[in-house]
């Protein structure tokens, strides 16, 4: 069995390939990246997370779809992804 730190996995269909250039992504939940990586949660990188999605909603980079695509593979629920778009 692989070790789960060093398991990686192709990104979701719908997410998302165009970032704005004004607010830096969380370490490896970069958009243009072929590969996701498991990454442990700490409140510093969810919030940047958070703030990278908004900060893209903002400025019409993703739609609902994509913007929910990203939170998931950082383990967000979509019923607190939501809150992000509103």
């Amino acid at each position: 069995m692989d070790n789960c730190a060093t398991q990686k996995d192709n990104p979701p269909r719908n997410y998302p390939v165009s970032k704005v250039c004004n607010v830096e992504a969380p370490v490896g939940k970069y958009c243009l990246q072929n590969i996701l990586i498991p990454i442990i949660q700490a409140n510093d990188w969810l919030t940047t997370g958070f703030k990278f999605t908004y900060a893209n909603i903002k400025e019409g980079e993703w739609n609902k779809t994509e913007s929910r695509e990203y939170l998931a593979t950082m383990g967000i629920a979509e019923k607190i992804s939501e809150h992000v778009e509103s």
